[in-house]
């Protein structure tokens, strides 16, 4: 009798809902409920796009109800609400709408050059119908011989809103301070559009192209801002393209993945010092050793491309490039 009700509100589930041309809605056991589109079903699982976070996919012994709105109400008749149509499986992923994850790397060498290195990196994301809001840090610090070789970090909070399931529109700060640099800090504000170009369940791809400010502040007795002469601040304006790829394989607990920052300089403060491009990009390997925990493996390109343009004379480049790789154990919630 069990099957035979749970056949039947299949078979009303799917009379009541084309598969991929409305909405529904997922009241999950754990207090959620998802608003998207459904894909497809099966006995264990129904694969649901989301706006926010893609295609995920949700077995059924996690799912409470599916519910699905009313039709339209004629504009001829009065406006009153209807209730909806409700098809509840009594078998249901605990699809959290938050994610954290964390990430540490320390050494420490002892030799002719003492060294230690300590890296963390943090990331948070939180998704609530139409939005998604993140937040990613760096914090970088090196000693060699007792002297600071590298002391950083970086802030950068973002907010996404989903125009539909693939295309959005992102607004994020970018803040950099670096004890240790004649240009100390760095900020930066964009805008732009974004589309996920891919969204399954083991591979996503999203891009991003943005417009925005970048802030660059000198420390006021610092030799780049004496040979200079133009005060502590510069603004650019920039336009820039972002990508993030994810990739899990299906067979081995690893995920492959990388991210950037391809950055254009729309504009020149000072004549003879020309500031074109700025590249970010990652690339690293994940391995999971549980749900949670998992070894990482992380290679980092920085390039910056400037040229002293002074005038008689032939162009002179000093171009900023830094290669890091780093090996890190982190957690995932």
């Amino acid at each position: 009798m069990r099957r035979l009700q749970l056949i039947s509100a299949l078979l009303l589930l799917n009379l009541a809902l084309p598969a991929s041309a409305s909405l529904s809605r997922l009241h999950l056991k754990n207090g959620d409920v998802l608003t998207g589109t459904i894909q497809s079903q099966s006995a264990e699982l129904v694969s649901l796009l989301l706006p926010y976070a893609g295609l995920v996919s949700i077995k059924r012994g996690e799912i409470l109800q599916i519910s699905t709105p009313a039709a339209v109400v004629p504009m001829a008749e009065p406006a009153t609400a209807s209730v909806p149509d409700v098809v509840v499986i009594t078998n249901g992923s605990k699809n959290k709408p938050w994610s954290v994850e964390l990430d540490v790397s320390a050494s420490n060498r002892h030799g002719q050059q003492d060294s230690s290195v300590l890296n963390l990196v943090l990331a948070a994301e939180y998704n609530h119908q139409h939005w998604r809001t993140s937040l990613d840090s760096h914090f970088d610090y090196e000693l060699k011989d007792q002297a600071r070789k590298t002391h950083q970090y970086d802030i950068s909070p973002g907010l996404d809103y989903f125009i539909s399931p693939r295309l959005f529109w992102r607004g994020s700060v970018d803040y950099h301070y670096n004890h240790l640099a004649s240009d100390y800090r760095n900020l930066d504000f964009s805008t732009g559009p974004g589309y996920a170009v891919i969204q399954q369940p083991k591979l996503t791809l999203d891009l991003v192209a943005a417009v925005g400010i970048k802030k660059a502040y000198f420390r006021e007795d610092g030799e780049v801002s004496r040979f200079l002469l133009f005060g502590d601040q510069l603004n650019y304006k920039f336009s820039s393209l972002e990508w993030d790829l994810k990739y899990q394989l299906t067979e081995w607990p690893l995920e492959l993945y990388s991210d950037g920052n391809w950055m254009h300089l729309l504009n020149q403060p000072i004549d003879f010092l020309y500031f074109d491009r700025e590249v970010t990009a990652n690339l690293g390997l994940r391995y999971k050793l549980s749900d949670k925990i998992r070894l990482s493996w992380s290679y980092q390109y920085n390039q910056t491309d400037i040229e002293l343009r002074l005038p008689g004379i032939d162009k002179f480049s000093l171009d900023i490039k830094d290669f890091r790789q780093k090996l890190s154990i982190g957690a995932s919630f």
